[in-house]
């Protein structure tokens, strides 16, 4: 038997594998989407013992909570495909999406809206139905008596399951399309972002951004919850770098800043300890105050010398 019968034998028995149904990746529109919601479905099934798999309960509803880097261990989604997709399918109303707390860290929980669900799994399979009986009704060949030559004429009501589809997204967008929490947002930013700059006034310019930033993540409030969570975390956009630099509601609302919050760029490790940033500025040196006490400022550069090594034994205690 050769390596390639082998192969073959293999790819026949195993069971690693993702089953999905392909009316949800019509549903979803997306096959990454696709994917991703028929594993949530998965969830929602019960269980051999006919119990529910999802435990978690929050809001007299069953969640699944799942962390954007556990769907890859799952179904192959990075978390950079999952953000995608799950903004795909809260914008449609067929997931509903949460951040709460899940051992001890803020989560991300989901949960399937079956009405939603139901309404385009069976908008969908009535069209299926409604095209093949129209198919071979309206696609005939039609043979015009001032002509030679035949001439086919395809009837212009059948419609493509693309077209079906981009008619209920369309619809559901612009009837339900929710507008921007402007000062809940600006709440919600000041309550969770202690160490950074107060937002007072929303002006013209940061409504302008929030409206871009909530219609591009599906008017979703978790999303800006998970993202002001992730800075106040943060020991760089705190102030724990060399400049002593820190973000603020501006600077976390553009486009490619939120993404690289979101994605985790600056999510501390090791080798950048939270809370590092309040020994840097006890220990940051004033050039004016070093000409004038220099016994201070040699006391700084030992100070510096001691926290310097500190962070060095963590980082390596952490990181072992």
């Amino acid at each position: 038997m050769s390596e390639f019968d082998k192969f073959l034998r293999w790819e026949q028995e195993d069971q690693d594998k993702i089953k999905v149904k392909r009316i949800y990746i019509d549903i979803a529109g997306d096959i990454v989407a696709g994917l991703l919601l028929s594993q949530i479905i998965y969830w929602h099934l019960p269980s051999k013992k006919g119990t529910s798999r999802l435990q978690v309960y929050k809001d007299g509803q069953l969640w699944l909570a799942k962390g954007r880097d556990d769907w890859w261990d799952e179904c192959r989604i990075t978390s950079r495909q999952f953000d995608r997709a799950i903004t795909m399918l809260t914008s449609k109303g067929i997931v509903r999406k949460e951040l709460f707390r899940f051992a001890g860290s803020p989560t991300v929980h989901v949960r399937l809206v079956p009405e939603k669900l139901m309404e385009y799994k069976n908008a969908i399979l009535q069209k299926r139905e409604e095209e093949e009986g129209q198919r071979e009704i309206h696609f005939t060949e039609s043979v015009k008596s001032n002509s030679p030559n035949g001439e086919i004429q395809l009837d212009e009501s059948v419609k493509t399951l693309t077209e079906i589809t981009t008619e209920i997204t369309t619809e559901t967008t612009t009837r339900e399309e929710p507008s921007a929490p402007y000062e809940k947002i600006k709440d919600l930013y000041n309550e969770t972002c202690t160490s950074l700059s107060k937002v007072r006034i929303v002006t013209e310019n940061r409504k302008a951004t929030i409206k871009a930033r909530w219609r591009q993540h599906g008017h979703d409030l978790t999303i800006f919850e998970e993202l002001f969570t992730k800075a106040e975390a943060s020991y760089f956009l705190c102030g724990g770098n060399d400049r002593g630099w820190k973000a603020n509601f501006d600077w976390l609302l553009n486009e490619a800043n939120m993404a690289k919050t979101l994605e985790g760029r600056y999510d501390d490790d090791a080798e950048n300890l939270p809370g590092m940033h309040i020994w840097d500025n006890l220990i940051r040196a004033n050039p004016e105050e070093e000409k004038a006490n220099p016994v201070d400022s040699k006391r700084q550069q030992e100070m510096r010398q001691h926290v310097n090594q500190l962070r060095r034994d963590l980082a390596e205690k952490l990181g072992g």
